[in-house]
C-alpha cells in the first residue's frame, strides 16, 4: 500500500493540507527506500539522514496522544543494513516452516521416553537432508512449472557451463516465452512495415552506442548496421533508413555502392526479417505480458490536430488505440515504463517481443519490445503520472531494448473527468466515487507495483551484459 498506492490515496484526500500531504508523502518515500532489495554504500547516510528529518517532523506535526509508532527503530533499521544487507532479504518464514514440520513430526509419533527429543531432532536432520539430495540430484531442474511453483535451479535462472562445470545464478533472467498464434481474421501475422523498419534501426543505432559507450570508431568498427547508418546520415540525409538499404540492393546502384560484401548482406536481412513474435516476456526476472502483435503502429500516426505548438497525432491502427481497448484486460495488464539513453522514462503498452537476427555481431540475439508508447504529465506536487485518453500517442517511440525497460509492473486507475473512478470488470451502482460507465474515461494515473524492485535496473544497460 505505501510503495505503490500511497501517492493516489494522498491525491484522495481534498480536505488535506498541503503541508501534510507533503509530510506522508516523506515517510511514504522513505519507507519505499527501505524496502529496496539493494543498496550502495554512498546512499545508506543520505537514507538515515531523511529518516531523521521525517521523525522529526512527524513529531512536530502529531500530538504526543498520537505518537504510538516506535519510529526510532526505523533509524536503528539504517544501521542493520551494511551488517547484514536488505530487510527484504531477512525473513523468519524458514524457521516457522521448520517449526511447522517439527510440530507434525511430534503430532505423528508417540510422546515420552528420554529419547523423544533425540529422535524428533533425527528425524528433521533426515528430512532436510533428503530435501538436499533431491534438490542437487541434477544441476538444473527440468521441472516446467511456471511462476512460484519453479524450482531454485529452474533453467531460467541458472545456467551449468559444460566446459568448466560451473554453476552460475542470474536472478534478473531475460528469456521469451508463449510465442503468438495467427489467424488471418483476428490475429493476422504482419511483417515489418518501412515506417516500422525505419525505427528498428533508430532502436538498434541505440544499442551499439550503449555498448560502447557512443565511441563513434568503436561503434563503426564493431557494426555494420552502424556504419551502414553514418554513411546515410553523411552522403543520403534525404532518403530514410528503408529507402537506404534499397537503394545499396538495387543492382542499377553497385557502381556507386560504397557498402562491403558484409554490408550489403546485413541490409538484405533487415529487409528480408521475419521476426517471430511472443507474448511475453522475462524482463530482470519479471514476467511482461503483451497485447498482441497486430496491434502494432504498422504506418505513421494521423496528424489529430492542427493550429497547436506541439503536433498531436492519433493511432493509425484504431484497434489498438487507447479510447478503445483500455478496459480490455490484454490492454491493460501490458503497460510498460521504459527510459532510453539520453531520453526520459516514458509509459507504452506492450505490443510484442521478439529478437533481432540480421547477421550483425553487435546486435544480434537483442530482445526487442514493440510498443505503442504514450505521453504522459506528472499531477503539481505528486509523483503520480497521468496519461490523457486523447492524442496522447508518442510518434517518437514503437521499438524498444527490454534492457531499457524498468522491472516493475504498471496498474492503471482509470478516472472520470470528475476524477470518479471507473470499474471495468462488473457494473456497480454508480456512486460519488466510483461509476461503471465507460464512455466517461478521460485519463489514467499510473501505479508502478514494484519499486522496490527499481534498483535493479543498471545504468549501464547493454544487452550483452545484461542478457546472458
Amino acid at each position: 500500500l505505501i510503495s505503490s498506492f500511497w501517492e493516489v490515496v494522498i491525491l484522495s484526500l481534498n480536505d488535506l493540507a498541503d503541508q501534510y500531504r507533503l509530510f506522508y508523502r516523506m515517510i511514504a518515500k522513505d519507507i519505499s527506500k527501505l524496502l529496496s532489495f539493494n543498496f550502495s554504500k554512498q546512499s545508506i547516510a543520505k537514507i538515515k539522514e531523511d529518516l531523521i528529518e521525517s521523525i522529526c517532523l512527524w513529531e512536530g506535526l502529531l500530538p504526543v496522544k498520537n505518537c504510538t509508532f516506535q519510529l526510532h527503530e526505523l533509524i536503528d533499521l539504517v544501521d542493520f543494513i551494511p551488517l547484514f544487507g536488505p530487510p527484504m532479504g531477512v525473513s523468519e518464514f524458514p524457521g516457522e516452516r521448520a517449526l511447522g514440520r517439527v510440530i507434525k513430526d511430534k503430532l505423528k509419533n508417540n510422546t515420552g521416553g528420554v529419547s523423544f527429543e533425540k529422535s524428533m531432532m533425527q528425524n528433521h536432520i533426515n528430512f532436510e537432508l533428503q530435501n538436499l539430495q533431491t534438490f542437487y540430484k541434477e544441476a538444473i531442474s527440468k521441472t516446467k512449472s511456471q511462476g512460484k511453483k519453479q524450482p531454485p535451479n529452474n533453467p531460467l535462472n541458472c545456467k551449468l557451463d559444460s566446459r568448466t562445470g560451473i554453476l552460475s545464478f542470474n536472478s534478473i533472467p531475460f528469456s521469451l516465452f508463449k510465442p503468438e498464434l495467427h489467424d488471418a481474421k483476428t490475429k493476422p501475422y504482419l511483417k515489418l512495415s518501412p515506417y516500422e523498419i525505419d525505427h528498428l534501426i533508430d532502436t538498434m543505432i541505440l544499442e551499439v552506442k550503449k555498448q560502447y559507450g557512443s565511441d563513434e570508431k568503436m561503434c563503426e568498427n564493431n557494426s555494420c548496421i552502424y556504419r551502414i547508418e553514418s554513411l546515410r546520415l553523411e552522403e543520403y540525409k534525404d532518403l530514410t533508413p528503408f529507402e537506404w538499404l534499397n537503394y545499396n540492393l538495387n543492382t542499377n546502384n553497385r557502381e556507386t555502392c560504397e557498402l562491403t560484401m558484409e554490408e550489403l548482406d546485413v541490409c538484405r536481412a533487415i529487409l528480408q526479417f521475419e521476426p517471430k513474435f511472443f507474448g511475453a516476456a522475462h524482463i530482470y526476472g519479471m514476467q511482461f505480458t503483451s497485447r498482441g502483435s497486430w496491434l502494432r503502429e504498422t504506418q505513421k500516426p494521423k496528424l489529430a490536430r492542427y493550429g497547436v505548438q506541439s503536433k498531436e497525432y492519433e493511432e493509425h491502427n484504431i484497434k489498438g488505440s487507447l479510447k478503445r481497448s483500455w478496459y480490455v484486460a490484454a490492454s491493460y495488464g501490458s503497460w510498460c515504463r521504459f527510459e532510453q539513453e539520453g531520453k526520459q522514462h516514458s509509459y507504452g503498452q506492450i505490443n510484442t517481443f521478439f529478437t533481432i537476427k540480421i547477421g550483425d555481431k553487435s546486435i544480434d540475439g537483442l530482445i526487442v519490445a514493440a510498443v505503442t508508447a504514450r505521453k504522459y504529465s506528472n499531477i503539481p506536487k505528486s509523483s503520480v503520472d497521468m496519461i490523457s485518453c486523447k492524442c496522447s500517442l508518442d510518434i517518437k517511440t514503437i521499438f524498444v531494448a527490454t534492457t531499457d525497460i524498468y522491472p516493475t509492473r504498471i496498474a492503471t486507475l482509470p478516472l472520470s473527468f470528475n476524477k470518479v473512478a471507473i470499474s471495468v470488470k462488473k457494473k456497480i451502482k454508480d456512486s460519488e466515487f466510483a461509476t461503471s460507465n465507460l464512455s466517461e474515461f478521460v485519463y489514467l494515473y499510473m501505479i508502478s507495483l514494484h519499486p522496490e524492485k527499481l534498483v535493479n535496473s543498471s545504468k549501464f544497460r547493454s544487452y550483452k551484459v545484461l542478457q546472458l
